[in-house]
């Protein structure tokens, strides 16, 4: 079949960003579909800027229409806005330009439900909705989204985008539970998590060509990895307390921090004030997946930290986890509650930080770290879950069937 994917930060992993669209998207051509990806350049490389408007090519068999779009993690939450609307506008007169099968919108933003119901519209095909976060939950919970025209208006996209979907993918069990409390069981749906691509983590060696940035801040210390987003969503404040806690403590390790985001100046300042910047604290910029693999394989620890206080947050299927899990390591972990901290409390892959207790963590991750053969045992329960629970060629293998459904659902009828 013919497969629109509307992702509007699609990237693949010689780029930093989340791989998820890709890998799910080589996969489905693989399985024999014809998918064109409509996104923007901003997790892309040159040919995605070659020149204003529209740049188009193939990766891995995937057809890529990218707008030449400015944009970075950087931005505040206004700017972002302007991007999301301009993109979800130009997004949807493209969508519409060749016959499809099947729209496969993933968000976020959840603008991009916009494009995905008018391509499902006009050409008369069924949409399938990818859930990534419950928007717009989290930024109304945190204060970021306030005004109440805005706030009634999200809410309005986010029940127009489940209602019109055909199916809906779900990342998590509570956003699969999110969405079943505003469409009940009127709309088909599946959970696929964020996968573990555990070839690509575990054939990268550990390496000497000085080419790394982190390589000479770490040779003969152990560090801690955190490989991610630096906003306001993703608690890497506490990161920043940790080590200042591990430097009173006089600890044996290192916190090494691979990303960029619109906290990363006042993060930087923090780090500055308790004295650990450049000493217990390194901001090494994004990695492209290929060095995070790199990175995350020579770490001790991989950190996985979320803003506390936040219920709606707990839903969350962070990339961080599962490229941890797939690396085969330890992961310390300030989910406070829900699915990521089930995981590791009943696998026993890595350690629960009680959130917004730095001193308790620094205590913890020390004990750990002092504990080698539970470091190991750590490591093996993650690389157990990794290949039997969150193998992304088994996830990409039960999406694909339930894409395929949908269609013929939506052509004879019978249940998904």
């Amino acid at each position: 079949m013919k497969i629109l994917y509307l992702h509007q930060y699609f990237t693949t992993p010689e780029y930093s960003g989340g791989t998820r669209s890709y890998e799910v998207a080589k996969r489905l051509v693989k399985r024999g579909h014809e998918v064109r990806m409509v996104t923007s350049s901003a997790f892309l490389g040159e040919s995605a800027k070659k020149k204003r408007g529209w740049n188009c090519f193939v990766v891995d068999g995937i057809q890529v229409e990218a707008l030449n779009l400015g944009y970075s993690n950087s931005l505040g939450f206004i700017a972002r806005l302007r991007v999301f609307l301009w993109f979800m506008v130009a997004s949807s007169l493209r969508g519409i330009a060749q016959p499809v099968d099947l729209v496969f919108a993933t968000s976020t933003p959840l603008t991009i439900a916009v494009p995905g119901i008018f391509a499902s519209i006009c050409r008369r095909a069924p949409m399938v909705f990818e859930v990534r976060d419950l928007w717009p939950a989290a930024p109304i919970a945190m204060g970021v989204l306030k005004n109440p025209v805005l706030i009634w208006l999200a809410r309005l996209l986010e029940r127009r985008a489940y209602w019109h979907s055909s199916a809906i993918v779900a990342l998590s069990p509570p956003m699969l539970e999110g969405v079943r409390k505003i469409v009940g069981d009127n709309v088909p749906k599946l959970m696929s998590p964020n996968a573990c691509d555990v070839d690509l983590f575990q054939g990268v060696r550990p390496l000497d060509s000085g080419e790394e940035p982190w390589r000479e801040l770490t040779r003969g210390r152990r560090f801690l990895a955190y490989a991610g987003s630096l906003g306001p969503l993703h608690g890497v404040d506490f990161s920043v307390e940790l080590a200042g806690e591990l430097k009173r403590n006089d600890a044996d390790v290192v916190i090494l921090c691979a990303g960029e985001g619109s906290e990363q100046s006042k993060l930087k300042e923090r780090a500055k004030r308790l004295n650990v910047l450049g000493e217990k604290f390194f901001f090494i910029g994004p990695l492209p997946k290929l060095q995070i693999a790199a990175l995350l394989q020579n770490a001790t620890m991989v950190l996985n930290t979320v803003k506390a206080g936040i219920p709606e947050l707990q839903s969350a299927s962070p990339n961080k986890f599962f490229d941890a899990l797939a690396a085969g390591k330890p992961i310390a972990s300030t989910f406070a509650d829900g699915w990521i901290y089930e995981l590791i409390s009943e696998s026993n892959c890595g350690v629960n930080l009680t959130p917004g207790d730095p001193l308790e963590a620094a205590r913890l991750i020390a004990e750990t770290l002092d504990d080698d053969a539970g470091l190991s045992a750590m490591g093996e329960a993650s690389m157990l879950l990794a290949e039997d629970a969150f193998d992304r060629d088994k996830l990409v293998r039960e999406l694909g069937d339930f894409l395929e459904k949908v269609l013929v659902n939506h052509k004879d009828g019978p249940d998904v």
